[in-house]
């Protein structure tokens, strides 16, 4: 359900070119996420085309002569395989289908192509690269490209000259923080050198110095290739890979945990203000989206724009008692989110039907109104939910799309 387009964050282990992650489309509808790569997604059943500026559209026009893209006289090779990718979609395209634009690739390339040809797009180390005899059906890159310097523990990786590696489907592409772990564990050979007095990570963190009013660092070694805070664990933001985050890491934070929500006295977080309500659950109980005792669901219920907002007074408790109370009675198996307590019963019929009808709202989540099927006199929106016809175009927008419209123009922002 493509409800997160306003104002979201595009997850960096996002499937950039099919806009999935975990199972769920997540991207831009403005296409800011694949901004400069137009051709290799395929996003609402349509091609898309590059033009000048990196913006996508997916009209057949003739770009060229309207003037929206040069590329057709600055870079041959990237045009025909913008042509190639897209099944033609610019009008000015020598070739008019697969095979015509795998001859005029082959004609205007080299073997490896390199795209965008603007280098490191979405993530620092690593390029798209293309083989010139291939089958451009396939949208997907055939390799990738790691290059660059980066700081790890002890030394400085740089890699010198050219190193392919084959692009597989597990690989998550856009994820700087996996590029990071390869490149740091990458052993020494002749395009690669360890430079231990380039900038690099203390080999003990600085696990030995003094903060500026004489304090030790707090300092975490979960990282395998960079140093971070001890308050930066179980924060609800991934900063290595593997992840630091993993439910099976504990971290009470003593020092700041009056501002950090602990999701229970088994589960000890410092989750930030910003993980709480974003319909992400970081704790295992849920009470990060779920306030249990007031029965309430944080994205809807708490609004906190300015500082003298009661919303912010709220969530500046909440955070606080969560130190104090014992949530540990808070369990999945009976109290969460999902289940609405077991309590909550509603009619078959009252799923996906753009009401909200049970407190956690879950009754019209992506997961489930995807694949739901709506009566023959109903109309199937394209999230899901089915409504009476007479709504269509009736100038008025259903209660889920008021409350989804609401909350992302009101708060929602990207760190």
């Amino acid at each position: 359900m493509n409800l997160f387009f306003i104002g979201q964050c595009v997850h960096d282990e996002t499937d950039r070119h099919e806009g999935v992650r975990h199972s769920n489309f997540r991207f831009c509808k403005n296409m800011r996420d694949a901004n400069y790569m137009c051709e290799t997604v395929t996003r609402d059943s349509k091609s898309w085309w590059t033009i000048n500026g990196g913006y996508c559209l997916p009209y057949l026009f003739a770009y060229h002569t309207l003037g929206l893209d040069t590329s057709a006289v600055t870079d041959k090779c990237t045009f025909s395989l913008r042509c190639a990718l897209s099944n033609s979609l610019d009008q000015d395209c020598e070739c008019k289908n697969t095979t015509a634009c795998h001859a005029m690739v082959i004609d205007s390339c080299r073997e490896h192509i390199y795209y965008p040809d603007l280098g490191s797009l979405l993530s620092p180390y690593v390029d798209m690269v293309y083989v010139r005899d291939r089958d451009w059906t396939n949208k997907k890159p055939d390799m990738f490209l790691m290059t660059g310097e980066v700081k790890c523990i002890g030394y400085q990786i740089i890699i010198y000259g050219v190193a392919f590696r084959t692009f597989v489907e597990k690989f998550q592409f856009y994820a700087y923080r996996v590029s990071e772990n390869i490149l740091c564990n990458t052993p020494e050979a002749v395009q690669v050198i360890r430079d231990y007095q380039g900038p690099h990570y203390d080999i003990d963190c600085w696990n030995n110095s003094k903060t500026f009013n004489n304090r030790s660092y707090q300092v975490s070694f979960l990282c395998q290739t960079r140093c971070i805070s001890k308050y930066r664990v179980r924060d609800g933001i991934l900063d290595c890979f593997p992840s630091e985050e993993v439910s099976t890491n504990n971290n009470s934070c003593p020092q700041i945990q009056r501002h950090r929500l602990q999701c229970s006295s088994s589960e000890l977080t410092c989750l930030l203000t910003g993980e709480l309500g974003n319909w992400a659950t970081s704790c295992s109980n849920g009470r990060d989206e779920f306030d249990y005792k007031n029965g309430m669901i944080l994205t809807r219920n708490i609004a906190c724009m300015e500082r003298t907002d009661s919303g912010c007074a709220y969530l500046r408790n909440y955070i606080r008692m969560s130190s104090y109370d014992n949530a540990d009675d808070i369990t999945i198996a009976n109290n969460s989110i999902l289940d609405d307590y077991s309590t909550t019963t509603i009619p078959f019929r009252s799923y996906c039907d753009s009401l909200f009808n049970t407190r956690s709202g879950i009754d019209e989540t992506s997961e489930f109104c995807q694949k739901w099927i709506c009566f023959n006199t109903e109309y199937q929106c394209l999230s899901g939910q089915c409504i009476s016809p007479h709504w269509i175009c009736d100038g008025k927008l259903t209660p889920l799309a008021i409350f989804v419209l609401t909350f992302y123009f009101s708060s929602c922002c990207c760190r």
